[in-house]
């Protein structure tokens, strides 16, 4: 082949002057070329295939190809090739580059393979051990149909059956699909050590993915079963960590049984004497309240039933600090509740000694059974306290100890309905020591009043505390599910935001994204910063050069950077006061969404306000983390819709978390210094969000989650894995430095309870057994000082 054919057939190959290239893809998921410099023959090129903005492999373009040798350029051994990983998925990014700079060889590419079907089959299932005699999973959603049930079988006898109560979603061909999801809890007798196996179907006899499993329980926890049998040290050790990374659970379905076995765990009672006072609010079932009060020789006590004044949970504040003067004149502690509350046998000893063992607490509070219009009993269990929860739900209300001396200092104050007292006692310290103390266990079963009767009086503590706080703002009462509720809207000054959005190669995902952001945000003042974290499809850098013509400041990021990285480049460039960090697939469709986050930021002890996420198939994606499943974290109400009220209402009301996801994270500008941004060195691809929140923590601020801001979340962020994907890997090295720095915070939330399960799916059953039941306060993280390498 002469010259002057060499040039017509690799004309349009040309890069430059000098540089002639080629990128091919071949058969058996294989991607060749060549890449020659014409002034330089002999020179030896080393290339880098670029998948998804990271190196996935090198090579020297070194192999003989027969066009080059023919056109006499030297000895045509410029040539390369990658063979793609089975792993690699359709629509991700592929590219050739001179290796060490962000020079490409031809254009790159998204990886397609064979079209999907136009109809995907509904497969049966799938079916996972969620740890001890536990089953989790999911079965096709088919909207024409009720759900049936599943079923678990050991050598043919049915031992479990369910009808699926809750949602999951996944991922088919960009569309994400509803799956009904269930959760199988095995007889009691089962967990006595042996290993099973449970065979799982559906009620059309179906086999779901996943079946058999393999399952082995124990009654109270590997740890303990090893203390009972004489087993060494070391093996409990072994327990102990088995219990943190597979724990066991019982359903909510089975609380009646699941309370009488703790019941005969006695937790330990404080002997110092006590006296205590007893105000009960109503007269419906205050003889029942009284019958469950204590024996007199095991605690001193003395009660009355005040009538209520204007409505349910109100009284007359003078009445009650008459008898407080009068008939309970001894007493050190006063107990306040509805006259439908039927205690447990150690209520009022473990409210009086959590005030004992805390005396800088404004008072004690505790969890409760709630009794429902069929007779069942649910149980309640609470955080640790929340000042954002306490303004919108009031949670605390329903039994609470305080001393006498302050009660009557707010009786007299006028105080006069449950929240109020509540609402006025807790205050507002940032001092964790003089934050109201949670006691966990369900200390009472009460029936509520309607909830629409009592949420005016939420309504108005609410707004009391806001004015005590130095704060306006509206208050709207709003439906709420198992408890009253309200919105507390605040008022907050107007200042820029800066929104951050990390990208790479997701133009229609990122313009989506903006677009969305413009018509939601007409009346604030935001910026937007679009850090590229190396896109290397021409599309995408051709939209991104549009960018700075519409005012949006873009910063190009080569490396190889994860996403914690990424965000803190961003940061820099910022002028807001305040910081949203937001991911490149979500769509802002909701009106005023940004304004309810930034009006959470009119409190100075917040510092970092997350929104609720949903999936397009309408259901939640993210509303908080939770620390400590499987020794992790996990997204709460991730198997909800939308419309779901959340366990105990937890997405009707603000509240809040032990961290929330950079997928929509509002921060302070003087926080994110004060912190040196996200932690990109040790959690570059995962966690840097959780991490990032438990620093803030360690400062005192708070973390809140809001329902009433949601954004729809489209598919993952292209520039890092998130938690949620699988947020236990054993050989994620994110989640061991999580672990190392951590740990201890891991398996001790404040805002989730230890008596509800730390299994795949928070808020979805109780704790086999509950963790520790001490009376605990909001204690800010200890992080351990982990030596380098470790």
């Amino acid at each position: 082949m002469s010259e002057r054919k060499a040039d017509d057939r690799l004309a349009s190959l040309q890069r430059d002057a000098d540089l002639w290239s080629e990128v091919r893809v071949g058969p058996n998921r294989s991607v060749t070329g060549f890449v020659l410099d014409r002034t330089m023959p002999s020179r030896r090129f080393v290339v880098e295939l670029v998948i998804d903005g990271l190196v996935a492999a090198i090579a020297r373009a070194a192999r003989y190809e027969p066009a080059l040798h023919a056109a006499d350029m030297g000895d045509g051994c410029h040539g390369f090739g990658f063979a793609l990983e089975p792993s690699i998925e359709a629509g991700s990014v592929v590219a050739v580059r001179l290796a060490n700079t962000d020079r490409l060889l031809g254009a790159a590419f998204r990886w397609a393979t064979a079209a999907a079907p136009t109809s995907i089959p509904l497969d049966a299932g799938r079916v996972r051990w969620s740890g001890g005699l536990g089953l989790d999973g999911w079965v096709p959603y088919e909207p024409d149909q009720p759900p049936g049930s599943v079923r678990a079988t050991i050598d043919g006898i049915l031992v479990s059956e369910v009808v699926p109560a809750s949602w999951s979603s996944r991922d088919r061909g960009g569309t994400h699909e509803p799956l009904r999801a269930f959760a199988l809890s095995l007889p009691a007798s089962l967990a006595d050590g042996r290993v099973r196996h449970v065979h799982v179907t559906d009620d059309r006899g179906r086999v779901l993915d996943g079946s058999p499993c393999a399952v082995v329980g124990f009654a109270d926890g590997l740890e303990r079963f090893l203390a009972i049998h004489g087993a060494l040290a070391s093996e409990t050790l072994r327990g102990t960590l088995y219990d943190r990374l597979i724990p066991q659970s019982v359903p909510f379905s089975d609380f009646a049984t699941w309370r009488l076995a703790m019941q005969a765990e006695a937790v330990s009672i404080d002997t110092r004497s006590m006296t205590v006072a007893v105000v009960l609010v109503g007269e419906i079932g205050a003889e029942a309240a009284i019958d469950s009060l204590p024996p007199a020789a095991d605690v001193a006590w003395t009660a009355a039933v005040f009538d209520e004044v204007e409505g349910p949970a109100t009284f007359d504040p003078a009445a009650v600090a008459t008898f407080l003067d009068r008939d309970a004149e001894a007493c050190d502690v006063v107990v306040f509740t509805l006259a439908t509350a039927v205690f447990s046998v150690d209520a009022l000893q473990r409210l009086s000694t959590a005030l004992l063992d805390h005396p800088a607490a404004p008072l004690a509070y505790c969890d409760i059974g709630l009794v429902a219009s069929d007779g069942l009993t649910w149980p309640i269990a609470f955080p640790a306290f929340d000042h954002e929860r306490t303004l919108e739900q009031g949670y605390g209300a329903y039994l609470f100890a305080l001393s006498r001396h302050r009660a009557l200092a707010l009786l007299r104050g006028g105080a006069g309905d449950l929240f109020a007292l509540f609402s006025a006692a807790a205050g507002r310290s940032r001092l964790t020591s003089e934050m109201p103390v949670h006691v966990p266990g369900l200390l009472a079963d009460l029936r509520l009043p309607p909830i629409d009767q009592l949420a005016p009086y939420l309504a108005r503590a609410s707004a009391d505390s806001l004015r005590a706080a130095g704060q306006s703002g509206q208050i709207q009462i709003t439906p709420g599910g198992a408890l009253p509720a309200v919105h507390v809207a605040r008022a907050a000054k107007r200042r820029l935001i800066s929104i951050v959005i990390a990208t790479r190669d997701r133009a229609a995902s990122l313009q989506r994204c903006l677009v969305s952001l413009h018509q939601t945000l007409r009346d604030t003042p935001f910026e937007v910063v679009v850090v590229d974290g190396g896109s290397l499809l021409d599309e995408t850098r051709s939209f991104l050069e549009t960018l700075t013509t519409a005012g949006i400041r873009l910063i190009r990021e080569p490396a190889p950077l994860g996403l914690a990285g990424l965000h803190n480049l961003g940061a820099v460039q910022a002028k807001g006061d305040l910081l949203l960090f937001l991911d490149d697939g979500a769509e802002c469709r909701q009106p005023g969404w940004l304004d309810d986050m930034v009006g959470r930021m009119a409190a100075p002890e917040t510092g970092v306000v997350g929104a609720v996420l949903i999936a397009p198939s309408g259901l939640v994606r993210h509303a908080g983390y939770v620390l400590g499943p499987r020794f992790s974290v996990a997204d709460a109400a991730s198997d909800r819709r939308q419309d779901d009220p959340g366990y105990a209402d937890m997405l009707h009301v603000a509240h809040q978390v032990g961290g929330v996801s950079a997928q929509c994270l509002l921060t302070r500008r003087s926080l994110f210094v004060r912190l040196n941004g996200f932690d990109a060195a040790c959690f570059s691809a995962r966690y840097a969000d959780v991490d990032y929140g438990l620093r803030a923590r360690q400062l005192g601020a708070r973390l809140v989650m809001t329902p009433h801001a949601r954004v729809t979340m489209h598919e993952q962020t292209s520039t890092s894995s998130m938690p949620g994907d699988d947020p236990w890997r054993s050989d994620d090295m994110d989640l061991s430095r999580l672990r190392s720095r951590w740990g201890n915070d891991l398996i001790n939330d404040p805002f989730y309870t230890p008596m509800l399960s730390l299994g795949p799916r928070p808020y979805s059953g109780l704790a086999c057994t509950p963790r520790e039941r001490a009376a605990r306060q909001p204690d800010p993280p200890a992080p351990a000082s982990v030596p380098p390498g470790f």
